[in-house]
């Protein structure tokens, strides 16, 4: 870091501070890594960690048979343990005694252990660190009140200082897009915010998009700007990157490492300076390991991931903000006034939210055009999956949710039609579902009906989709 750069971070931090307080989160992890060789215990910071023998993981261990990018964990958000995922491992995760369970997913408690080739792994401790947590309640035009959104937002206003390339990691609508423009705005350069759609890539055009073409390059050619020459000086926002294709994500690696392109036609490669921030609501970590995802070009991004929090991961206070603002700007272009009502507030509360934050913008728009008046009520909103039964609320026309056991009988039903993988996960749904609604919706009383610990029930309730 130079001198200037130093100068202008910490000037940035100075001021920054003052739109903050701090938060005490689980956020360290205590490992006790044991081999033939040695034991020793290791710190690793942050909420989510790969392990594996490529050098950029959290936790290296070498050994010929660790994959390189062999597991996956993430702390829980009250500190009480750790998800363990295995990501296509050569050889396997394992647990019990003598290493004698091969696991894809599990959760382990502290003092719990699980073992990858020759090494012995231990969760000593989470242990709580301070982070900041940003008290504007927004981040360009990325609006969040609760603390998972605050935390983001005082990463992203540190990040945008500096030209670093980041990866954003979400589900739909979760704003990802919103993430990288607000990225850009503050970070100062002057070029332009230039977006390509992974997606939509076509592999025998992608030379033309990305680099351009010179006049007289082929017949009629005349000269066409590529988005590597618009970006220069500006911002690259790749949407959906993990769409790409393992041949374009080679030519995506290499433009990265040289920074330099070259228009067809041209004699030399130019070089370009932009900043590139990528995004996908895929699960990479696991396309590495099933091939899919190029290992190179994702340890590329790994150093710098934003993991940005579902809508229903972000609580009511978010939820009743978001709602009460995209009402307020409905409200502003009709001249006019609008509220929600105590209902309307407690059917949103209740909401799954698979679309997130777009689909509670289209489902206020969709209220308030059916709203007789100032009020906006629970009639008037459309139907809205609810978290806990897998029922369907009809509030657009009044009608009251499926009973418990109708709702149940509808789903494991749907579940006969499903993959092996997807009918497992769907049945522990409803019996989840259905031991909670029986303990009155007491999550430590349905965890001693089921025999298992409060923090076991809660990764339970994550697995499937009830949190």
């Amino acid at each position: 870091m130079t001198t200037g750069t130093k100068h202008r971070y910490t000037e940035t931090l100075s001021q920054l501070r003052l739109k903050e307080v701090t938060s005490r989160q689980p956020g360290q992890l205590v490992l006790r890594v044991t081999s033939e060789a040695e034991r020793k215990d290791v710190r690793i910071r942050g909420r989510r960690f790969t392990v594996g023998a490529h050098g950029d993981n959290d936790l290296v261990l070498d050994d010929p048979a660790v994959s390189d990018l062999h597991c996956e964990m993430t702390v829980d958000d009250d500190g009480s343990g750790l998800l363990l995922r295995d990501l296509g491992s050569k050889n396997g995760t394992w647990i019990g005694a003598n290493a004698s369970i091969g696991v894809r997913e599990v959760w382990v408690g502290l003092g719990g252990s699980f073992s990858i080739g020759t090494f012995e792994i231990t969760l000593l401790d989470v242990e709580a660190v301070t982070v900041p947590v940003s008290t504007l309640g927004r981040f360009d035009n990325l609006y969040g009140r609760g603390t998972k959104m605050g935390e983001l937002f005082a990463k992203l206003e540190r990040l945008a200082t500096f030209d670093l390339d980041v990866l954003i990691v979400g589900e739909t609508g979760t704003g990802k897009e919103l993430v990288a423009q607000g990225l850009h705005a503050r970070s100062g350069r002057k070029g332009e915010f230039v977006v390509l759609n992974c997606a939509d890539v076509d592999d025998g055009l992608i030379g033309s998009q990305l680099h351009g073409h010179i006049k007289g390059a082929f017949t009629g050619a005349e000269n066409q700007v590529g988005l590597l020459e618009q970006a220069d000086g500006g911002t690259l926002f790749l949407d959906e990157i993990g769409d790409l294709s393992l041949s374009l994500q080679q030519k995506l690696l290499r433009i990265l490492a040289q920074r330099e392109f070259q228009p067809r036609g041209a004699v030399k490669p130019r070089a370009f300076d932009a900043r590139v921030v990528a995004a996908t609501n895929r699960d990479l970590t696991r396309m590495v390991g099933a091939g899919e995802f190029r290992e190179d070009l994702y340890f590329r991004f790994a150093q710098m991931t934003l993991e940005l929090p579902s809508l229903r991961d972000r609580g009511s206070v978010d939820i009743h903000a978001l709602a009460d603002l995209f009402l307020d700007r409905i409200a502003k272009r009709r001249g006019t006034q609008l509220r929600l009502s105590r209902g309307a507030y407690d059917v949103l509360e209740q909401c799954r939210w698979r679309g997130n934050v777009r689909e509670l913008h289209n489902a206020i728009s969709y209220a308030a055009s059916w709203a007789q008046g100032e009020e906006v009520t629970e009639q008037d909103l459309p139907t809205l999956e609810l978290v806990g039964m897998g029922e369907l609320a009809s509030t657009a026309v009044g009608r009251a949710p499926a009973g418990r056991a109708s709702a149940h009988s509808t789903e494991l039903e749907g579940a006969l039609l499903l993959p092996l993988t997807e009918a497992r996960i769907a049945f522990e749904r409803v019996y989840v579902a259905r031991v909670l609604a029986d303990a009155s919706g007491n999550k430590s009383e349905a965890a001693r009906r089921l025999g298992v610990s409060r923090s076991t029930f809660g990764s339970m309730l994550k697995r499937v989709g009830l949190s």
